[in-house]
């Protein structure tokens, strides 16, 4: 596996965003920005109001960090369903609260009432069901429009909606530094890379600009689980044809530009063990009320 491929997972700050803010600065100003991606910010006072919609719902982990990764991976989805004109009616929106609500046995407006006394806006609901539908509407868009479709590729355009790690990834990168004196060339650079579509035009550009070790192989990465990837890389992919490239992502805080190829995506789950051969014994008994239970 490449080292930045490692670094991603290991640090995803690093990968997607920047931090724009301290906590303390953030507490002052609950809508100061304090994460960004790509053109996109995340306040303090959704991260807040996420973090207690997630507590009242009895979430598994509702960590700062863990609701931060929640909310990155919930622009990256709505930046996916943009570039695709999915978009959530307001009549789709009030059948998707309505079923939500259902499940406590209230209607909309009492599970509205419910979280409001626990400091809830309606708006962080809203924004909850909004993620769900039209990332729903997408993952199934995707595959449906294709003629024929497989119970395979079913099942694959299902781990991929749902982040499984038999889905893999083929990638090739590109790292570009941002030192101040070549900070505006490589921006620049990036913005022309990030339009490629030719898997051999973007292996000329690693080997001539980029400064990953995978330079020498034309940027070209191994087979990836897309659940070794940082949790806000996933849905980048699945809005994605091979040849497409990543916007430019920012690597280290403002060190280095990272711009990712997807070359195939597959699901790597062994094909299912069929019955090839039966062995049996055929015996004949001479008067059948001979035969005994």
């Amino acid at each position: 596996m490449s080292k930045t491929i490692e670094y991603l997972r290991c640090a995803l700050v690093g990968a997607l965003f920047a931090i724009c803010g301290t906590q303390t600065l953030a507490q002052s100003n609950p809508f100061e920005a304090v994460v960004r991606v790509n053109d996109r910010v995340i306040t303090a006072f959704e991260i807040d109001q996420r973090q207690r919609f997630l507590e009242v719902l009895r979430a598994p982990d509702t960590s700062r960090e863990a609701v931060i990764d929640i909310l990155i991976e919930d622009q990256l989805k709505l930046e996916a369903a943009e570039r695709f004109g999915v978009q959530s009616t307001e009549g789709s929106m009030q059948v998707g609260m309505a079923n939500f609500a259902a499940q406590a046995n209230l209607s909309i407006d009492q599970f509205l009432q419910a979280i409001g006394d626990a400091g809830i806006a309606p708006e962080t609901f809203r924004d909850f069901v909004r993620v769900s539908l039209v990332w729903g509407n997408l993952v199934r868009g995707r595959f449906s429009a294709q003629a024929q479709i497989s119970d395979a590729e079913i099942d694959r355009a299902v781990a991929i909606g749902e982040g499984q790690g038999n889905v893999q990834v083929l990638l090739s990168e590109i790292i570009l530094p941002l030192d101040p004196q070549v900070a505006r060339t490589n921006s620049e650079r990036a913005a022309l890379i990030a339009e490629m579509t030719n898997q051999e035009s973007f292996s000329r550009a690693a080997r001539q600009f980029s400064v990953a070790p995978s330079r020498d192989q034309g940027g070209r990465l191994d087979w990836v689980p897309l659940s070794e990837l940082p949790p806000a890389i996933g849905p980048l992919f699945i809005a994605m044809q091979p040849g497409e490239v990543t916007a430019p992502l920012t690597l280290g805080g403002g060190q280095a530009l990272a711009l990712f190829q997807l070359r195939d995506l597959r699901d790597a789950r062994p094909a299912a063990v069929s019955l090839s051969e039966v062995t049996y014994m055929l015996v004949r008994l001479s008067d059948p009320t001979q035969a005994s239970a």
